[in-house]
């Protein structure tokens, strides 16, 4: 089987590699000014080189993930209060999720309500800097200070 490869070093390309659903997109150098991207299941994003960075615009969130995505050997930066890496939450089944070398300037948050399935692999990812104190990401349950 035969891998068809993107390789992109700009915002356009990039964004374009994730509209048309590539399989496989390398990333080279550092891309600014990119909108949040969604990637449609089966994406895999890999850094090509030494100190690869997405830096998202002010105000959004990053890399939103679906399902059987391989994320590794990256640096995503957004707001401290954004999300740099997270789920859309918008599968049942997110397959397998692997995530390897990966530093974050934002939250990352891959928690999701609708999925009943799924696999995470995780190893080496760092967070650099993020604002966890969102209200929107604030536990909400009974806990020992909740008088309940």
């Amino acid at each position: 089987m035969v891998r068809s490869v993107v390789l992109v070093n700009d915002s356009a390309p990039l964004q374009e590699a994730v509209h048309q659903e590539a399989a496989y997109i390398e990333v080279e150098g550092r891309i600014t000014n990119l909108p949040s991207l969604k990637l449609s299941p089966g994406t895999q994003i890999l850094g090509a080189g030494p100190n690869v960075e997405l830096h998202f615009k002010e105000g959004l969130p990053g890399l939103l993930l679906s399902a059987d995505h391989q994320i590794a050997d990256l640096r995503l930066v957004t707001d401290e209060t954004q999300i740099a890496l997270g789920l859309a939450d918008d599968a049942d089944d997110l397959g397998t999720l692997t995530i390897n070398n990966v530093k974050t300037l934002g939250c990352v948050h891959l928690e999701g309500s609708r999925a009943k399935r799924g696999a995470l692999k995780l190893d080496g990812i760092h967070v650099e800097r993020a604002d966890g104190c969102s209200p929107s990401r604030r536990f909400r349950g009974g806990g020992p200070d909740r008088g309940g």
